[in-house]
C-alpha cells in the first residue's frame, strides 16, 4: 500500500471548498480540509479497524509529524493496541506530568531560603532586642555566607557545625557558643512557624560543640 501520497508542493496548495475534503496520504492517514463555511482549517486524522470496527483518531497538526505519529500507530496496531486507548493514556501521562512538575514548582517557590529566615526571624522576634544590631553583625558574618544560600529544609548539623568550626578553628570559642545559640532560636522559630518540622541544632551540645560555655560575646 502506497503511503505519503501528497507531494510537499500539492499539500502547499492545498485549498479549502464549499465541501469538506478527505485526501489520503496512504496506510489510514487522511488529510482534512474544512469546507469555506466552517473556515477552511485542515487537520490529520487516522482511520483504522480494530476489533471489527473502523475508528478515527485526530493526529498532530503538522504533516510530518502526523505521518510519524501514522506509523507509531500501525505498529501499535500490528502488536493489538487501540491508538485511541494509547492516545488517550499518553493525554493522561501528559498531563500528569504537568501536574506533577507544577506541584513541584509550587513546592520550590514556597521554600525558604536560611538568609529569608534570619530577614524575618529579625524582623519579628529580634527587633526589640537591644543587641540586634551585634546579632545582625555576627549572622552576616559568621553564618550567612556558609548557611545564606540554603533552603531552611535542607540545612542538618553538619551545616551548623561547620560554622561553629570554623569559628573554633578562629580560637573564639564564646562566640561560637553565642552563634549556636541564636542560630538554634532562629531555628525554633521557624518550627513554631511551620517553615520546617525539625530544628537541626536540636541534637547539638552547646558545651560539646563550642567548648566551656560563656556568656561573653567575641567579635
Amino acid at each position: 500500500m502506497a503511503i505519503n501520497k501528497i507531494k510537499p508542493l500539492v499539500f502547499k496548495h492545498l485549498k479549502p471548498t464549499d465541501k469538506e475534503q478527505q485526501i489520503s496520504d496512504g496506510d489510514g492517514l487522511f488529510i482534512r480540509v474544512r469546507s469555506i463555511a466552517y473556515g477552511g482549517a485542515i487537520s490529520f486524522r487516522l482511520r483504522y479497524f480494530f476489533e471489527g470496527k473502523y475508528k478515527w483518531l485526530s493526529l498532530a497538526t503538522e504533516l510530518a509529524e502526523a505521518r510519524k505519529e501514522r506509523d507509531t500507530y500501525t505498529q501499535m496496531l500490528k502488536d493489538g493496541i487501540d491508538p485511541n486507548l494509547e492516545a488517550k493514556l499518553k493525554k493522561e501521562r501528559v498531563r500528569k506530568q504537568q501536574l506533577d512538575e507544577q506541584e513541584a514548582l509550587t513546592k520550590l517557590a514556597a521554600r525558604v531560603t536560611v538568609r529569608d529566615l534570619f530577614s524575618r526571624w529579625r524582623d519579628t522576634d529580634l527587633i526589640n532586642r537591644k543587641d540586634v544590631k551585634e546579632v545582625v553583625r555576627m549572622f552576616e558574618k559568621d553564618v550567612l555566607p556558609i548557611l545564606g544560600s540554603l533552603f531552611v529544609e535542607d540545612v542538618r548539623k553538619g551545616h551548623i557545625t561547620q560554622v561553629t568550626d570554623l569559628l573554633k578553628q578562629r580560637g573564639v570559642n564564646h562566640l561560637a557558643r553565642n552563634i549556636l545559640k541564636l542560630m538554634r532560636q532562629m531555628f525554633r522559630f521557624a518550627v513554631d512557624r511551620d517553615i520546617i518540622e525539625f530544628d537541626p541544632t536540636a541534637s547539638l551540645s552547646v558545651t560539646k560543640t563550642t567548648t566551656k560555655p560563656t556568656d561573653t560575646i567575641e567579635s
